[in-house]
């Protein structure tokens, strides 16, 4: 059958980063291992009147699952809000799905950070599946094997019937993929891809001069890059080339007429492009 570990967080400091404990003994830390987990569940929830963060980190690669479910949920609807930021750390090839579920009150919000233990300078890679509303996703990378480089290709997946990042940081990605079933809308507020002189001595102005890639194609569901009230990108001197889905879908560009962007439509979409004037087409 399939073995699933829980663990549950409600509090601002829970954190799973090690395995160990002391020795009933002594003072000396005995390391733990983990083993024949296949589903990694991790809940975090903030309650209706919970003013305070709630953080936790887990570090995915201590329990060897090929699944990671994260299920956050802000309930709180008080005037003073807070915030559930859930960090994950080590993560490799398992396949991550995140169910978040943003509180009533402005300011209480999703967060989530991902940082993927780094195995190659060039490719690579990593996807996740997202049901619901992020504040902010955050994806980096770390060195694994001593070739240090960032997550070059992140794909999203969006399964909710609205699907929201308002803010994506993704420093050194190159290519971003979007996946969606018909009536599974993606929208995307602000992209931050450009990181100065990156860990693979790519200076700022050339990461900005080559196109970041927006592969919408496997989004059948609308798709909406940018708002009303700003561009899709955080750096307005990065250059883009984006090829829509089959859905209704928009993109905020901003002032960007000088850079040599494209949008590709594709058969049978209804695609709408915002440039200068965000109240007008």
């Amino acid at each position: 059958g399939t073995d699933t570990l829980v663990l549950n967080s409600a509090t601002a400091d829970s954190a799973t980063t090690t395995l160990t404990s002391l020795a009933t003994t002594s003072t000396t830390v005995a390391d733990h291992t983990v083993s024949g987990i296949d589903t990694l569940n991790i809940v975090a929830k903030n309650t209706a009147a919970g003013d305070a963060d709630v953080t936790p980190t887990v570090k995915t690669s201590l329990f060897g699952a090929s699944t990671v479910n994260v299920t956050a949920t802000n309930l709180d609807a008080d005037a003073t809000s807070g915030d559930v930021v859930v960090n994950l750390t080590g993560l490799g090839s398992e396949a991550l799905t995140v169910t978040a579920t943003a509180g009533a009150t402005s300011g209480s919000d999703v967060i989530l950070a991902l940082t993927k233990t780094d195995a190659s300078a060039t490719n690579t890679t990593q996807a996740l599946t997202l049901n619901g509303a992020l504040a902010s996703l955050t994806v980096n990378a770390t060195t694994g094997t001593g070739v240090a480089g960032g997550v070059e290709t992140l794909s999203i997946t969006g399964t909710g019937t609205t699907n929201s990042i308002a803010s994506l940081v993704a420093l050194d990605t190159t290519t971003l993929n979007l996946n969606s079933a018909s009536g599974k809308a993606i929208a995307i507020t602000s992209i931050d891809t450009v990181n100065g002189t990156d860990a693979n001595s790519v200076t700022a102005a050339d990461q900005k001069a080559a196109a970041f890639v927006i592969n919408a194609t496997g989004a059948a569901g609308n798709v909406t890059l940018g708002s009303s009230s700003g561009a899709f990108r955080a750096d307005l001197d990065q250059k883009a080339s984006i090829t829509l889905g089959t859905g209704t879908n928009a993109v905020y560009f901003g002032d960007a007429t000088a850079l040599a962007d494209t949008v590709v439509a594709t058969a049978g979409s209804a695609d709408t492009v915002y440039i200068n004037d965000f109240g007008g087409t």
